[in-house]
């Protein structure tokens, strides 16, 4: 079982390194798709040692044709490639977002405020365009001059109020009511985002800012 393990180890790695370097995050979905049905094929190495090395290697040989061909047709046919692995779709540009887009690939307002935290964009004031990667990723680009300071607390998603981040922004729903009727609006439900700062920075995306525009 030990030396079975081995070989099955060995095998993959080199079959994965036949295929090409390449991050897990930067995967297609066909490439995902190959991967499972290898690793599939290790276990069967491993569970059933009676397999023959045609029943085991063949099936590897030709996942790895089907990957090396998928390859070259990306190269030479790049729009029919994306039927299967995607392209990359714009989420927020020229100050709106793209909600249709978002649906589609079933993406989240919080998905995509978390993923701007983690590339040290703190604030939507920050952010100049956004897309997501056919691979998941999120590519995001400050704009060249940047206004925000302090703590920034996302007091409004959806239409709804984040009463436990209200409370650690140290400000009131009175405040918030105060603000809303000041920019024009009488309740939560036309806010699609709505953000403070520590420094009292307002930041304000109503449902007429979330338009679709052309990927």
């Amino acid at each position: 079982m030990v030396w079975l393990t081995i070989i099955s180890y060995l095998t993959m790695v080199i079959v994965f390194r036949l295929m090409g370097k390449r991050e897990v995050g930067g995967l297609s979905l066909f490439d995902v798709v190959i991967f499972m049905m290898m690793a599939e094929l290790g276990v069967n190495l491993i569970e059933a040692p009676d397999l023959t090395f045609k029943d085991i290697y063949l099936p590897l040989v030709v996942l790895l044709l089907c990957q090396r061909f998928s390859a070259y047709l990306a190269l030479k046919f790049p729009r029919p490639h994306r039927l299967f692995d995607g392209e990359a779709t714009y989420i927020y540009k020229d100050g709106k977002f793209n909600l249709k887009a978002m649906r589609k690939e079933r993406y989240s307002l919080t998905d995509f405020l978390q993923q701007l935290h983690e590339k040290e964009i703190k604030v939507l004031q920050d952010l100049d365009y956004a897309l997501l990667e056919s691979s998941g990723k999120l590519s995001a680009f400050k704009k060249d001059k940047q206004g925000s300071t302090g703590i920034v607390y996302d007091v409004i998603l959806y239409g709804v109020l984040q009463k436990n981040i209200l409370r650690q922004s140290g400000l009131t729903e009175a405040d918030v009511h105060t603000f809303l009727r000041m920019e024009g609006y009488e309740g939560y439900q036309q806010i699609f985002y709505l953000s403070v700062s520590s420094e009292h920075q307002w930041f304000l995306k109503s449902f007429k800012d979330v338009l679709t525009f052309a990927d």
